[in-house]
């Protein structure tokens, strides 16, 4: 790691030295952007699988009653 006094000669800061350009902020903001959307497709992803895994356990209960 720099020392205080490096970091002012050579003019960057920390945050220069993992990226801070334009382009990494836009990246940065467009990803924590569409997280509400990915969001809302995982919710959406588990509903369809508990209605398939609900929906084929009262198959398999209305099978087993039949079979009495």
């Amino acid at each position: 790691m720099f020392a205080q006094s490096q970091v002012q000669v050579s003019g960057r800061s920390e945050d220069d030295a993992v990226g801070n350009t334009p382009r990494v902020r836009r990246e940065l903001a467009y990803s924590i952007g569409s997280l509400p959307g990915w969001h809302m497709g995982v919710c959406q992803k588990k509903i369809e699988t508990h209605h398939k895994i609900i929906g084929g356990s009262r198959n398999a209960c209305w099978e087993w009653e039949g079979l009495d």
